[in-house]
């Protein structure tokens, strides 16, 4: 009979460790009319987890480890309003050093500039798959009414983590087909190609960073907050973990 016990805790490893759990919830980083600051910290306040997860940069935290008064966002303002309140450790799980990779690579600005060269080809009638181009842009629209309008619970519902993730296949991998058919864009695809892979290399190091704490240790409760636009790929980069874990969403799904 003790061998029989002592067989079967051996082959569930569940009887001996209760798992970690991790819950992602999507935001934006700049309030909207339905959606600020104190949605957030209201529902970590419910949540009462025992770590948040945040992607960030060193720099929004000060030396005593708190948010630093020199950040800004909504994100921020939602994580002082914690610390005012609660013990919560934050923790940031962003890839190393991104905020130099988005700078050496001119993130904004070349996303900026290469739309207008393509978005000049297309309105001279010569961008080879225009239809392509147009369903790009039509993906924006659909974020920017979620940006817009959504509440907190509407950020993390289908309608909008889809409307989010469209938006970034249409950037990140249409856009690139895009550009590859056009050969009068060669020089446009150079400068494309470094978004994608820091793109892909930003998710995979998010995903990385929050395993290592999520592997360690059992019964923590932990809280990811990201951007809506990452919240699909790093959701599914996780599901690939192997290691003994729980995940959630605000939705249940």
């Amino acid at each position: 009979m003790l061998k029989c016990v002592l067989a079967l805790i051996c082959c569930c490893p569940w009887l001996l460790v209760n798992a970690n759990e991790l819950t992602i919830i999507g935001s934006i980083h700049s309030s909207s009319k339905n959606y600020n600051s104190s949605d957030l910290s209201e529902y970590i306040s419910r949540l009462d987890p025992d770590f948040i997860l945040t992607e960030g940069d060193p720099s929004m935290f000060n030396s005593e480890g708190n948010i630093s008064s020199e950040t800004s966002g909504l994100e921020i303002e939602a994580y002082r309003q914690i610390q005012r309140h609660h013990e919560i450790p934050i923790v940031n799980v962003s890839m190393e050093h991104r905020n130099q990779a988005m700078k050496k690579i001119a993130y904004n600005q070349t996303l900026g500039e290469v739309f207008q060269v393509v978005q000049g080809k297309y309105k001279s009638d010569d961008l080879i798959n225009a239809p392509l181009f147009e369903r790009i842009l039509g993906t924006f629209s659909e974020r920017s009414h979620c940006m817009q309008n959504a509440t907190f619970e509407e950020l993390q519902s289908a309608t909008c983590v889809n409307a989010f993730q469209n938006n970034s296949d249409a950037i990140f991998n249409d856009m690139l087909t895009l550009l590859e058919n056009n050969p009068n864009l060669s020089d446009q695809l150079e400068r494309w190609k470094p978004l994608v892979a820091f793109h892909n290399r930003r998710h995979q190091a998010m995903a990385e960073n929050i395993a290592k704490h999520l592997c360690e240790g059992s019964d923590k409760k932990y809280l990811f907050v990201v951007g809506v636009m990452h919240f699909n790929e790093v959701k599914q980069i996780l599901n690939t973990n192997d290691c003994n874990f729980k995940l959630h969403t605000f939705s249940g799904e």
